[in-house]
């Protein structure tokens, strides 16, 4: 199972829903922290969720393995299969490793070269390239004395393989030399130049199946970075090589095998192919026809126990941290909605007291469209209206006019005449992203009440109003809006 697509996938959650936010706001006097407060809370809900999932998968199948029994390789068959034995030459000697000089039926030696390469002014990342090396094998079996098993050491996703690696410096000067060049090309060039002067001693050894010693190589001087590592050799080398603080570059010979007639496990499926050697079965190893598992692990079978690795337990932990965050999240939202919502209750409950009832067909009416006001409660009644307020709302003709209000989720009203006609009404939301008009008479009737999440200011209808005085109010929206930064409603005849 890859993970990168899945760790990437939770980057693009975490940064891209936050970024078009933030594109959204960027030129907005007042920016508010609902939005922000529940996507960063869907962000990390989803990223935990994400995480957990690939923390079940791993633990769920690292106790599934631990829960196959062992069996022999003359009874396994196409199921998952757990089978302890030992690897051997078949019609072949043993290997021996050049460094090592250990016995195996597979090796390989690599020189590879680690520098850090810069990604902006404070941003570093370690790579390491492969710059020189050699591999060899000879024709193997897999046994547990019962049988024999062909094992594609190529084709299974993942073969354990016993590791270990050597850094090497120039004699005498140690890293110091090697920090006064800088740059990816001048690394791996200084790399490819180590190669050419120790692949040569190492090859000569391999070719005679004995020892190299390292120590007889003129130039360079030769510590053990770590040995007799267990590793996945279809693994990222760069999890196995680091550098010290004070290093820019570094050269490591990798030494890989995997040795003869020690203890192995394999997991998977086992072919008969009607072969038999001393009058035991021969058979091939295959993916399990139930889950595909296809593995070799170093040791026996209590290698592969009840227990979680490293990466499931990072996993869960994060995960958990991410969902943390998300409840902290939640309730910061739920906090900041509790304390808009009894500002607004204030403001309505203040906004009551002083509406004035204003009964249908009142000849006495016209005198009290002399304010505005701005509130934040819902549309209100076609016969009760809030007294205006006369520091805030325009007034004019209504075939020329213009009302807008900046805030979210608030209502503004204005006073307007008209000698009768019909008017064009054109509204739209700007930041706050949505816009509701209402048009009301004198004479107590409402005229006119639409809305639009239109952004940008368009026209929504229009109506016939007879000769009179209007009230026009607006109700902006929450947020998520763009184009100009108030909500704004113009009236044209």
């Amino acid at each position: 199972m890859s993970y990168w697509p899945w760790y990437a996938l939770i980057a693009l959650v975490l940064i891209a829903p936050i970024g078009v936010l933030a594109s959204i706001y960027q030129n907005a006097t007042t920016v508010p922290s609902q939005p922000f407060l529940i996507t960063a809370f869907a962000e990390f809900l989803i990223s935990g969720a994400i995480l957990l999932y690939l923390f079940f998968k791993d633990f769920s199948f690292e106790q599934f393995l631990a829960s196959v029994p062992v069996v022999k390789i003359d009874v396994a068959t196409y199921n998952l299969n757990k089978m302890e034995g030992k690897f051997i030459p078949y019609n072949a000697r043993p290997l021996k490793t050049p460094i090592s000089g250990a016995e195996c039926v597979y090796y390989s030696i690599g020189l590879y070269a680690a520098f850090y390469q810069s990604y902006g002014r404070n941003n570093r990342q370690l790579a390491v390239e492969w710059v020189g090396g050699i591999g060899k094998g000879v024709p193997t079996l897999f046994t547990d004395d019962s049988g024999y098993l062909a094992v594609d050491l190529v084709k299974a996703p993942n073969v354990q393989a016993i590791s270990g690696a050597i850094e090497l410096n120039k004699a005498g000067v140690g890293a110091a030399v090697l920090r006064e060049l800088s740059g990816s090309l001048a690394y791996i060039q200084q790399g490819k130049e180590a190669a050419a002067e120790i692949m040569p001693h190492i090859e000569e050894a391999a070719n005679k199946d004995s020892t190299v010693d390292l120590s007889q190589i003129p130039g360079f001087k030769f510590n053990f970075h770590f040995k007799d590592r267990i590793r996945d050799l279809k693994g990222n080398i760069t999890n196995d090589i680091h550098l010290n603080m004070l290093q820019n570059f570094g050269l490591f010979l990798v030494e890989q095998y995997i040795p003869a007639n020690s203890d192995y496990t394999c997991l998977g499926g086992a072919a008969d192919i009607n072969k038999s050697i001393e009058g035991k079965p021969v058979k091939v190893m295959v993916p399990d026809q139930g889950r595909g598992t296809m593995a070799v692990y170093a040791g026996a079978t209590q290698n592969v126990k009840k227990s979680m690795s490293k990466r499931a337990l990072l996993n869960m932990a994060i995960g958990i941290l991410f969902i943390i965050g998300a409840l902290v999240l939640l309730s910061f939202y739920f906090g900041s909605a509790s304390a808009a919502s009894a500002a607004k209750i204030t403001t309505s409950v203040t906004t009551s007291i002083a509406t004035t009832i204003v009964p249908s067909q009142s000849p006495g009416y016209h005198a009290n469209f002399t304010q505005s006001t701005s509130v934040t409660t819902s549309a209100p009644s076609t016969t009760v209206l809030p007294p205006p307020s006369a520091s805030s709302m325009p007034s004019g003709s209504c075939g020329n006019f213009t009302l807008s209000e900046s805030a979210f989720s608030s209502e503004t009203s204005g006073i307007c005449s008209w000698n009768g006609g019909t008017i064009n009404v054109s509204a739209g939301g700007g930041l706050s992203g949505y816009i509701s008009v209402q048009i009301v008479g004198a004479d107590g009737k409402e005229y006119f009440n639409k809305g639009t999440v239109n952004w940008c200011s368009g026209n929504i209808g229009s109506v016939y109003l007879p000769a009179q005085k209007y009230e026009v109010y607006i109700s902006s929206g929450r947020g998520g809006g763009g184009c100009q930064p108030n909500a704004i409603v113009i009236l044209s005849g």
